[in-house]
């Protein structure tokens, strides 16, 4: 949902980028999206975040566990139209900044490795655009083509690295009415937000020395929005689950400051790719444990039981690998935030089933409220 993708850039851009910026506010998303493709899988330029987020759970031959992820996020630094600049306008002056975080997550050897960019939209830096009816992110050598038929992704650090080639098993869905996606309690605290929710993935991750081949399965989100938190939100906890009944399940609330949820939402995806949305009433989400990281001194839920009556789904999910936090390093005021790889048990209808999937919780690190 980046879901709701965690990045703090006001800091980073007022020192940066100075610009000088009039009153005025960014597009809002109070309605529907209209959303067609594939144009709509590229930017769009004039809303004030962005991000394009792919996760996934795959296994070795022999059984070993990975789970990895790479998104990039595209940030506004003002309104459109709204930018003066002093007469000698400095070159590195900019109408946007562009970031990505990857990770890779080694179950078996208890090993959690990230990385984070951020970089000015130019030649050689940043760039981006349709190329054979695919479109295409390139920072250096973290790249995502998203075509048609396949997907490629790859990332190249110093200590690990991955490619992947993804193909779509499903039909892309859209949240909400028609990609229209409630994230508060006022129209215009919504995104644009679609997904791939099944994408079979083969490819190769290199730690170190050591390279595993790879398959399983991927998701992929594209969001944008303006302003999608109430100022009452603190952060979100989000959930994509691949079913061993071939169902997907994406799953959100956002908490407000005494911890309840201001507001749930979920999709569920059958076989055929058909997807139904779950009423916000009909949920019970329980932390069942909780884990506190040793560098930034917050305390995450790591295993939770989901109940939704409405499509007879009872489910627990508990992650592998506590530490599996996020902390970004590039810029003054990164969120740290937990992205990890999550197992899955319970039923759907009475019958025993598992998974994996991909948890994202943000705001307790510290609050999210005004940081988007």
């Amino acid at each position: 949902m980046k879901k709701f993708k965690v990045f703090l850039l006001v800091f980073f851009s007022l020192c940066i980028f100075p610009f000088f910026v009039s009153a005025g506010d960014f597009p809002r998303v109070d309605g529907p999206c209209g959303l067609v493709f594939p144009k709509d899988h590229g930017p769009h330029p004039d809303f004030r975040t962005e991000w394009w987020y792919y996760t996934g759970n795959l296994m070795t031959d022999t059984g070993r566990h990975f789970g990895y992820q790479l998104t990039f996020f595209r940030s506004r630094l003002g309104p459109p139209g709204r930018f003066t600049q002093p007469e000698k306008s400095s070159p590195w002056r900019t109408e946007e900044i562009w970031m990505a975080h990857g990770a890779v997550s080694d179950m078996e050897g208890r090993r959690h490795f990230h990385a984070s960019r951020l970089m000015r939209p130019e030649p050689g830096m940043v760039s981006w655009g349709m190329e054979d009816s695919a479109f295409f992110i390139h920072m250096g050598e973290w790249k995502m083509n998203l075509g048609e038929k396949k997907q490629h992704l790859a990332l190249v650090e110093h200590d690990f690295a991955f490619s992947f080639e993804l193909e779509p098993e499903k039909p892309l869905i859209l949240h909400g009415d028609g990609g229209y996606s409630l994230k508060g309690n006022a129209p215009e605290r919504a995104s644009c937000y679609y997904s791939f929710t099944r994408l079979k993935t083969r490819g190769s991750i290199i730690l170190g020395e050591e390279k595993y081949g790879l398959e399983g399965l991927s998701w992929m989100d594209h969001e944008f929005s303006s302003e999608p938190l109430d100022p009452d939100a603190v952060g979100w906890d989000w959930f994509s689950i691949h079913l061993s009944d071939a169902y997907d399940l994406m799953f959100f609330q956002v908490r407000a400051k005494d911890g309840s949820a201001l507001i749930y939402s979920g999709t569920l995806v059958d076989p055929e790719g058909k997807s139904v949305s779950i009423p916000m009433e009909d949920v019970a989400l329980s932390v069942q444990s909780t884990w506190r990281s040793p560098e930034s001194g917050a305390v995450y839920p790591v295993a939770w039981r989901l109940q939704l009556p409405s499509v007879d789904l009872d489910l627990y999910f508990e992650t592998p690998l506590k530490d599996q936090e996020m902390r970004p390093q590039d810029s003054p005021g990164s969120v740290i935030y937990w992205e990890g790889s999550i197992l899955v048990s319970g039923t759907r209808k009475g019958k025993a089933l598992t998974g994996k999937g991909y948890a994202e919780l943000t705001g307790y690190a510290g609050s999210m409220a005004g940081r988007l």
